[in-house]
């Protein structure tokens, strides 16, 4: 025989805890339904009410969620723009509250498999925040830095140092930037929430660069297409940096594996800058020495770029800066 009461009672849980937390959860949404701040946005394809309210700028908000299934990381689209949700509590058994920042730029890039990525991001400039280079190895000379925020998921993951992306509005001669600093754990937990990746300005390709797409090193998918996993690029070097009028230059290495097997193939370097004819190029077999006697460089950058003479291996690339003795 059913027991009305003890059915009545299990109703909002199996304890008074469980039943004391159904009520004032229930108290708390009746009045948050009524509350100036409550909206109704779109977080994860579906439409949810959260409360919005002013951050410490414009573009910040402060947010919080009856629905106890907020994560860092979620887009949302709310007055006519969309809002990354930075942080979140994970203490959600009434409700949750964080941060979302209105998303200013949709970033692309190519993937490992020559694909075209888009994330939307939160961007601010960061001139006063370290870039992430260590201070002997580059002299930052007045270039611009940019601190983004980007949900962490698959294909972000595998963003890394030196990768280079075109992060602005003017479509006809963008700035490029390249990936100096990433924090993956600040604001991420258990592989959910975001990444906070810092950029430094840098040199447009112009061999390389696509303004059309607005992708930096941008490859057609198909140029490696008979190539396989097995195969593998790697330029070597002991510093990522050639010093104006020191003679000896720096020393870069070729090598060329299958399955971690060094292979004997001939190189093919490539640079890509404009001031190709003020560096002093020396090509030795698997070596390449590189050193300018112009100290009007010092503060630039330049491209290498390898692959083997019949250009079955992959591209390989790095970004080199050029600097003064200390």
């Amino acid at each position: 025989m059913v027991n009305r009461n003890e059915l009545r009672l299990t109703a909002h849980g199996d304890s008074q805890r469980d039943r004391e937390i159904a009520r004032t959860k229930d108290i708390y949404i009746r009045k948050f339904l009524c509350s100036p701040s409550c909206k109704k946005v779109v977080l994860g394809g579906e439409e949810v009410y959260l409360g919005i309210d002013s951050g410490t700028k414009p573009y910040y908000k402060k947010i919080t969620s009856f629905n106890n299934n907020i994560t860092a990381g979620q887009y949302v689209q709310w007055s006519n723009a969309t809002w990354l949700i930075i942080d979140i509590d994970w203490d959600n058994e009434i409700y949750q509250d964080g941060n979302m920042h209105q998303c200013t730029y949709n970033l692309k890039w190519q993937n490992e498999n020559f694909d075209i990525v888009e994330r939307w991001i939160s961007s601010s400039n960061a001139s006063s925040y370290n870039s992430g280079v260590e201070g002997d190895k580059v002299i930052e000379v007045g270039y611009d830095q940019i601190l983004f925020y980007i949900p962490l998921d698959d294909e972000t993951i595998k963003l890394s140092r030196d990768k280079r992306l075109f992060i602005s509005n003017n479509l006809k001669n963008p700035i490029p930037y390249k990936i100096t600093r990433i924090d993956s754990t600040s604001y991420a937990y258990n592989g959910i929430g975001c990444l906070a990746i810092i950029c430094t300005e840098t040199q447009l390709d112009v061999d390389n660069d696509n303004i059309d797409l607005f992708i930096c090193d941008y490859k057609k998918k198909n140029d490696n297409s008979s190539i396989t996993d097995s195969y593998k690029t790697t330029i070597l070097f002991d510093s990522d940096y050639v010093v104006a009028e020191y003679e000896d230059g720096t020393t870069f290495k070729a090598e060329f594996t299958n399955d971690g097997v060094i292979q004997d193939i001939t190189p093919k370097w490539i640079l890509n800058c404009s001031f190709k004819d003020s560096l002093i190029i020396n090509e030795n077999g698997y070596k390449l020495i590189i050193s300018t006697n112009d100290k009007s460089l010092i503060g630039r950058s330049f491209t290498i770029n390898l692959t083997d003479i019949n250009e079955t291996y992959p591209t390989s690339s790095t970004v080199i800066d050029i600097i003064g003795f200390k």
